[in-house]
């Protein structure tokens, strides 16, 4: 009579468990850092575009009814930027100027998400004053 060998299989299915949780683990982490930069995106675009419309709203009525933009108007923007920007935020760049005879201000800014997985972009928010837009008494 031949012995019968028990076969011994344990702990396969701990391997997979293994490897399952450590893959739910890095999609989970990519998921929330994407999700903590588009939040940071929304914050920062919604200030970025508050100093834009200030800035391209710092003009110059000339008595022919050209509009100028006004020498302030960068800084008009900037400042407001850097009031209301959250500490993630980083101004790069501030454009102000005339496109199509219409005072305009660019921002470029720099956003760092620095949770699970180290991510950064950058945002472009371009504001364009529109006709019949006035601030105070103009």
């Amino acid at each position: 009579m031949a012995l019968k060998r028990k076969r011994n299989e344990s702990g396969q299915v701990l391997a997979l468990v293994a490897v399952v949780l450590a893959g739910m683990a890095i999609f989970i982490a990519l998921v929330l850092s994407y999700g903590t930069l588009t939040l940071r995106v929304m914050h920062t675009m919604a200030a970025a575009d508050a100093a834009a419309h200030a800035g391209a709203m710092e003009v110059h009525v000339l008595p022919n009814g050209r509009i100028e933009t006004s020498r302030r108007a960068e800084d008009v923007a900037a400042s407001m930027f850097i009031e209301q920007a959250p500490s993630y935020a980083r101004l790069r760049s501030v454009t102000c100027g005339l496109v199509d005879e219409k005072p305009y201000c660019d921002l470029t800014v720099h956003i760092v998400s620095d949770t699970f997985l180290p991510v950064s972009t950058n945002v472009n928010v371009r504001a364009v004053l529109a006709y019949g837009t006035t601030r105070g008494e103009q």
